[in-house]
């Protein structure tokens, strides 16, 4: 596979200008549009950039013949919407701990300051990708920064590894809109910018209400975990604890080993095993009673499981602290 590789070191240049042919140019009502084909030596295809008043519109369609490689850095000081509707892109910042790919339907929304990187697109494979670019002034302009903490919660540090997310069936069918839209001058400025800030509030909508799920979910891994260490003369199952805490049994497995770092079971077990060695070590009671304590109804059961997480009998721990 034929990889080309293509340098961008500038604050000015669009990563594509070395591939493209300048088509026509037109400026109405303050809109400056550009139209741009694809150089026939790296494949086939157009990009259309409209901007005014601080937003820029990328619409890309175009298939490389090759796999084609931009690196270096730029400096761009703007809200970055990137929608992929068709295609595959890789996006790397060593810097901020980046490495990404980005797929049919899939989204990113961060803002770029100065970035440094590579950003790779496959070969052989239709590209249809609208770039918003909104400017700090177009971000002042409509409060953004005061409704939502743009420049801290959108800094791409921040959601290095949260930054792709599924373009759901609203902003698709906007951007669908964007796409086939036909307006010229001012009617083409007040469509895109609404449009613009339609997308813009659905993506911190979902981003914010994905967080607070977030949040209630881990809530309710904590909570299991209370039960569990709250109610050791009573075993608990997976199945009984995710009916307690109303989450699906699976997401509770899962949230809680990435939380904790181990298993239900796990925990469990040590938790209940913790528990009787502070029993055994600390009262005088028998071994039967400090089974039900932690669980178990018969002793011989409790007795083996000691032994197996321990390599040593209840009795014969107890006898160790004579």
């Amino acid at each position: 596979m034929e990889l080309i590789k293509i340098d961008i070191n500038t604050k000015e240049k669009y990563i594509f200008e070395d591939l493209l042919l300048l088509e026509n140019v037109t400026e109405q009502c303050g809109l400056k549009r550009k139209e741009f084909s694809l150089k026939s030596e790296y494949g086939s295809g157009k990009l259309v950039s409209c901007n005014f008043n601080g937003i820029t519109v990328k619409l890309v369609q175009v298939k490389f013949n090759n796999t084609i490689q931009f690196n270096g850095f730029q400096e761009v000081n703007a809200l970055v919407f990137s929608a992929l509707a068709s295609g595959e892109k890789k996006i790397i910042i060593p810097e901020s701990d980046v490495e990404i790919v980005q797929e049919n339907n899939e989204s990113y929304i961060s803002y770029f300051n100065k970035v440094e990187g590579t950003m790779t697109y496959a070969k052989d494979k239709y590209v249809e990708e609208i770039i918003v670019k909104m400017s700090p002034d177009f971000i002042q302009k409509h409060e953004l920064d005061v409704l939502f903490p743009i420049f801290d919660e959108y800094a791409t540090n921040r959601i290095a590894k949260n930054l792709m997310q599924q373009i759901e069936a609203k902003s698709q069918s906007i951007i669908r809109e964007i796409i086939e839209d036909d307006r010229v001058g001012l009617l083409k400025r007040l469509f895109i910018e609404s449009k613009v800030l339609e997308i813009l509030s659905i993506q911190i909508h979902t981003k914010n209400k994905k967080k607070a799920n977030n949040n209630t979910t881990i809530k309710k891994v904590y909570e299991a975990k209370n039960l569990i260490t709250e109610n050791l003369d009573t075993q608990l199952s997976i199945k009984e604890l995710s009916k307690k805490v109303y989450l699906n049994e699976f997401i509770l497995k899962k949230e809680f080993k990435r939380i904790f770092n181990i298993t239900i079971f796990e925990f469990s077990l040590k938790t209940r095993m913790d528990e009787a060695k502070k029993l055994l070590i600390h009262t005088s009671k028998p071994i039967y009673e400090i089974a039900e304590l932690v669980g178990y109804k018969n002793s011989t059961h409790f007795s083996a499981a000691f032994k197996r997480k321990e390599n040593i009998t209840p009795k014969e721990f107890r006898k160790t602290l004579m």
